[in-house]
């Protein structure tokens, strides 16, 4: 008899294991303060935790890994991660990703040295200056148009934190504008007021507003199950304000 409880408990012992290690969900992200970034060690930023904070809810716990955007697309892609967070859509990217409902909005704007008075109406008047741009994002399509055709100059910028690079090359002036998030290069001008302290923004879009979703890989497990189960408890999270009171510590532009 105390043979056979053994055996039930080591059965339990290993079915509790393995209960516990599907909950572990591997997730990929590239740093974009103040939507995902490292801070004492920790994984923090507005989009991480409106992300894990959903996932937490969803009963999963989830194992970071951060790289460059382009390793992190191709480890995706390679099935390496349950999901990645936070990008934009577009059709190529759909082939591999069930995507999200929206997370956060992002809004592309041109930052320049405060010293320099420039305007632009259309992407044209652009074409005597020189645009640093970040290799691999997933610009607005009158921008990428633009840049492919050589209506102006473009520098591009790879690494793991390009719009640092963007502001350094702005700082000495190097190149004249730079594409950049508006949260995320607003958020590098106050951390290191020092450094890029000559430096401001046209308030103008590039092209409208878009959206930032999690990324759930059509080769893992039943993904398409689980980004369902996350926009239901993406909208719940919403609806009680929590994103909301997230976006606001991080001093990120509030969701239209």
């Amino acid at each position: 008899m105390l043979s056979i409880l053994r055996f039930i408990g080591i059965i339990l012992l290993l079915f509790t294991k393995a209960s516990i290690a599907q909950e572990v969900l591997p997730v990929g992200v590239s740093f974009f303060p103040p939507f995902k970034y490292m801070e004492d060690g920790k994984h923090v930023g507005s989009d991480t935790e409106i992300v894990v904070g959903v996932l937490s809810q969803m009963g999963y716990k989830v194992e970071i890994s951060a790289h460059p955007w382009k390793r992190i697309q191709a480890e995706a892609l390679a099935g390496k991660y349950a999901l990645i967070y936070t990008l934009t859509k577009n059709k190529e990217r759909e082939q591999y990703f069930y995507f999200s409902n929206p997370v956060s909005v992002i809004r592309d704007v041109f930052f320049k040295r405060s010293d320099r008075t420039i305007h632009w109406n259309t992407l044209d008047d652009l074409q005597s200056l020189i645009v640093s741009a970040s290799e691999g994002y997933n610009y607005d399509d009158s921008f990428n148009l633009a840049a492919r055709n050589g209506r102006f100059k473009v520098n591009w910028v790879l690494g793991e934190q390009p719009e640092s690079t963007h502001l350094k090359l702005l700082q000495a002036g190097r190149v004249d504008v730079a594409i950049c998030e508006v949260n995320v290069c607003q958020f590098l001008l106050r951390s290191r007021p020092d450094e890029f302290n000559k430096i401001d923004y046209i308030n103008q879009s590039i092209g409208p507003d878009r959206t930032f979703h999690v990324g759930f890989s059509k080769q893992w497990p039943d993904s398409d199950k689980m980004v369902e189960q996350f926009n239901k408890t993406l909208g719940e999270f919403i609806s009680t304000g929590k994103r909301d009171e997230i976006l606001k510590r991080y001093g990120v532009e509030l969701q239209p």
